[in-house]
């Protein structure tokens, strides 16, 4: 994510979740994502699980990893940078159903893939 005052959502969907429109970012709804903004070097994740309180503040490369494994039903999201976790979902079942990226960006922000 390039800096910028915008906000973005990173994280992957059910592949029967809509994909136009406003859509909720919580399991119950197929999508297991983070909400983050940039603002000056810091990555704000704004919207996570109830189970964290507050931004979580990542310095540094700006950069998450978002790590899926099907069969375990585990979604987790890490620095990329610096491979520290931010945030492991509980298990997950995905009702059989294909998993896909899911990116959202509103406003300047600029996102990239990165491998």
């Amino acid at each position: 994510m390039k800096e910028g005052r915008g906000v973005c959502a990173v994280g992957v969907a059910r592949e029967s979740v809509s994909r136009k429109g406003w859509i909720s970012l919580n399991p119950e709804q197929g999508v297991w994502a983070v909400e983050c903004s940039e603002i000056r070097s810091w990555l704000f994740l704004l919207k996570v699980p109830h189970r964290i309180r507050g931004p979580h503040r990542i310095r540094g490369p700006r950069r998450i990893r978002v790590y899926l494994d099907y069969e375990q039903g585990q979604v987790a999201f890490f620095d990329a940078g610096t491979g520290d976790p931010i945030f492991t979902f509980p298990p997950a079942s995905f009702a059989g159903e294909r998993i896909h990226p899911l990116f959202s960006a509103v406003l300047k922000v600029q996102l990239t893939l990165c491998s």
